[in-house]
């Protein structure tokens, strides 16, 4: 007889943005690092979208999950990555 596969979803995690203003130096060098750049006019238009979002996803799950790697968020279905502020918001 053969085991059955485990046909449950698995848990979706999400992630809610911090601000851009709340994040250190540190941080703000580790999201330059993955997108390429920073946000030069204050505005986030021009920033790659997906790179953002990991970037943004990465460092604010790193504060409660220093192991937590790149990889993992880039496998987070797409919705994981919540954005509250208005001011990480890029409409």
């Amino acid at each position: 007889m053969t085991a059955k596969k485990n046909l449950e979803e698995p848990e979706t995690k999400e992630i809610r943005v911090v601000s851009l203003d709340e994040m250190s130096y540190g941080e703000l060098s580790d999201f330059e690092e993955i997108v390429g750049s920073l946000p030069t006019d204050g505005t986030m238009e021009g920033v790659p979208i997906g790179k953002m979002m990991i970037a943004l996803g990465y460092i604010t799950a790193r504060r409660t999950d220093p192991t937590v790697t790149i990889e993992e968020i880039r496998n987070l279905p797409i919705g994981s990555i919540v954005m509250d502020s208005e001011e990480v918001n890029p409409n």
